[in-house]
């Protein structure tokens, strides 16, 4: 009867810490997936930055090759006849 009384007693207190260590691993899961989200957004974010740059600096040559063609003398050219 004693030791009935301990297996009793040692299932309830497994069946506890199992129920604790359920409950612990869904917010685990809900945290993590909280944080790859964050994570996706911040790649994007980089990416979206690094565009963005890219096309500035396309545009900053854009604009300054097209200035200093204007600017800079034309060579005339000699015809060899």
């Amino acid at each position: 009867q004693r030791r009935s009384k301990q297996a009793e007693q040692q299932s309830s207190e497994l069946l506890e810490q199992n129920s604790q260590l359920k409950r612990e691993l869904e917010m685990t899961k809900n945290k993590n997936r909280d944080l790859e989200a964050m994570l996706d957004a911040n790649k994007r974010e980089i990416a979206i930055q690094w565009f963005i740059y890219g096309g500035s600096v396309l545009g900053v040559g854009l604009l300054i090759g097209l200035v200093l063609s204007h600017i800079l003398p034309r060579r005339k050219r000699r015809d060899s006849w």
